[in-house]
């Protein structure tokens, strides 16, 4: 799956198609919480991701949010797995992650 590296990101932000197709959203589900977006206002639901996987990095229970159908173009990897790595950094243009 796809996603933008966001540091101004909070959580994981996943779109409601993409957290759909992996079982985490269901039509019934609330979107309870309102979150501001780049694109201004919108609704999302808190879920607990049990892995993000980055090439060889793996980090359990992550916390996320998935964002209501077509509130979010493309997948965000926020703070909540970022900050859980020994260091990020950006450098010549290369994205560096070391757990």
């Amino acid at each position: 799956m796809r996603a933008i590296v966001d540091t101004g990101a909070t959580l994981v932000a996943l779109r409601y198609e993409d957290a759909r197709a992996l079982g985490l959203v269901t039509p019934s589900d609330r979107f309870d919480i309102q979150v501001s977006t780049a694109n201004g206002s919108a609704r999302a639901k808190r879920v607990q991701l049990r892995s993000v996987r980055i090439g060889s990095i793996q980090i359990e229970n992550v916390e996320a949010m998935v964002l209501d159908q077509g509130a979010l173009g493309q997948n965000l990897l926020g703070m909540s797995f970022l900050r859980r790595l020994a260091r990020f950094e950006f450098k010549k243009g290369v994205l560096e992650l070391e757990r």
